[in-house]
């Protein structure tokens, strides 16, 4: 500029700049950045890129009625076997 004084578009490139560099500080710190082709993306860009938005939705789990978390444990009953005391499986095993 002609006054020396910045712009708020100067600010905005120098923030930019100073976030670039520390991202790519940090990822050299921690190995993930081998050489200097791996370039970080400016907001401008990311933005252009398209977010589905059912992938930004959380999971959420309903609370199950008594008869639903009922059959959830005889189902999980029927997958493992029937209980014996530790003494009648060794026995078992010796005779």
């Amino acid at each position: 500029n002609e006054d020396g004084f910045l712009s708020t578009e100067d600010f905005q490139r120098i923030k930019e700049l100073k976030a670039k560099k520390e991202a790519r500080t940090a990822l050299a710190q921690h190995g993930l950045v081998k050489s200097t082709a791996n370039k970080i993306r400016s907001s401008d860009q990311l933005s252009l890129k398209r977010v589905d938005g059912s992938m930004l939705e959380a999971h959420v789990k309903r609370k199950l009625n008594k008869q639903e978390r009922l059959e959830m444990v005889k189902a999980g009953r029927e997958e493992r076997g029937k209980y014996q005391a530790r003494a009648a499986v060794k026995q078992k095993k010796v005779c």
